[in-house]
């Protein structure tokens, strides 16, 4: 099947618009590593929208599937965290903070993003496990 392929591709305010062949799809998603992909709903009327749809979804069920592997490598990685940062990790993910370190971006947490002053951003760097006083996110 070949056809228009118009996708919108989001990562880091980088856009992409596209057409082409859909067999190319999978190597453009891996390329780009998008955190969103906007496409046409699957319950359109043609048929066109309908195959792109299903492809995206298929798509995403393969990555889906990686995520199992993905969690077995990062559990295997903070095992090997003294106990006191694991600690920090899993009270952190309790409270769910969803970004648990970044970097700082000039004088904006990584995390939560608040612009921090010189000030807090010195006791950041002072304490313990550096982290945002906003977020308690870890600010690299």
């Amino acid at each position: 099947i070949r056809f228009i392929l118009k996708t919108l591709f989001a990562k880091n305010n980088y856009q992409v618009e596209t057409t082409g062949n859909l067999a190319g799809l999978h190597r453009l998603i891996n390329n780009f590593s998008p955190d969103l992909i906007i496409t046409h709903y699957y319950k359109d009327y043609h048929s066109d929208h309908i195959n792109l749809s299903k492809i995206v979804k298929n798509e995403w069920d393969k990555i889906d599937k990686q995520i199992p592997n993905l969690e077995k490598e990062k559990l295997e990685f903070i095992s090997t965290f003294p106990d006191e940062l694991k600690d920090l990790y899993d009270n952190l993910k309790k409270r769910g903070l969803e970004v648990i370190a970044a970097y700082r971006n000039k004088n904006q947490c990584g995390c939560c993003g608040v612009e921090l002053t010189s000030s807090e951003i010195e006791h950041i760097l002072k304490s313990k496990f550096q982290q945002c006083s906003y977020c308690d996110g870890v600010v690299i």
